[in-house]
Parts: structure tokens; sequence; C-alpha cells
């Protein structure tokens, strides 16, 4: 397994592992496709594992906004619902 020197992205895994959504400003990317997000303007970025659940991560997804989003609470509930869409049992 390769070792992944970025703590940022280490510290997101752990919070979508543990059913989280991370949600914080993005000022350096964490990967490639993270460039992508930069060169389009995304200054702040929330995450979510597929599924939600603890324990359980097959994927995720990624919402990246120009300007920090007023109600980030809101964006958790929707991406909690895209999540559960996205894998059924």
């Amino acid at each position: 397994m390769k070792k992944r020197k970025n703590q940022a992205n280490n510290a997101d895994v752990i919070e979508l592992m543990a059913g989280k959504v991370a949600c914080s400003d993005y000022s350096k990317p964490q990967s490639f496709i993270g460039y992508v997000y930069r060169d389009y303007g995304t200054t702040f970025m929330c995450r979510i594992s597929v599924p939600a659940e603890p324990g359980v991560f097959i994927g995720q997804i990624s919402v990246g906004w120009k300007d920090r989003p007023e109600n980030t609470e809101d964006i958790v509930t929707v991406m909690q619902v895209a999540s559960s869409i996205l894998y059924k049992k």
C-alpha cells in the first residue's frame, strides 16, 4: 500500500470513514483532481463517503464552491441524502 504524505487528506479520509461530512476551506490541492478543483476556482470543499456509514467506504462525493456557503448544515443534509441514494444494501 502506498503511503500518503498529505496529512490533511488523511484527516479527511478518517472523518469520512467515521461517517462524518468533511467541510473546510480548500487552499491546497490534496490530489491530482484537486488541482482541477483549484483551477476552476474552488475555495471551499465538502466531502462525504458512499455510503455515509462508519467503517464502510466504497467511494466519496466531493462538492466545491468558489465562495464559502453561508449554511453548511443544509449542504450536509443534501450530501447525506445523495450518498444514501448511491448506495443500497
